[in-house]
């Protein structure tokens, strides 16, 4: 199954224990069509989330969006497909805007 990128810029920095019910709400929505695998957090200086970065398997962006329509309280960026590739290896002068620390949260955490 193919997978997917999705970036989610929050509007206002989020307490970390308000991601647990956002979460487990994107966990019940998904489907064998669009399942969560995990998620990268950036946070702020405060320790409140800033952005997500989470990975999906899907059929399709179209299916990742269905799972989002239904959770609303979680603005997304856009869905993007993901390939692995050692790029940075072969363009190390390719430009980024920052390194920010990020935290790795499994989609198994909120069962």
């Amino acid at each position: 199954m193919p997978k997917y990128m999705a970036i989610h810029t929050l509007p206002e920095p989020m307490e970390a224990d308000a991601v647990a019910p956002i979460a487990k709400k994107v966990k019940a929505y998904s489907t064998l069509d669009a399942y969560w695998v995990g998620t990268w957090v950036q946070l702020n200086d405060e320790g409140k989330v800033l952005r997500f970065i989470c990975e999906w398997n899907a059929k399709n962006p179209e299916a990742v969006k269905k799972v989002f329509a239904k959770v609303p309280e979680l603005p997304y960026d856009g869905i993007y497909p993901m390939t692995v590739k050692k790029v940075f290896a072969k363009v190390p002068e390719l430009p980024y805007d920052g390194i920010y620390p990020m935290t790795k949260l499994d989609s198994e955490d909120f069962i």
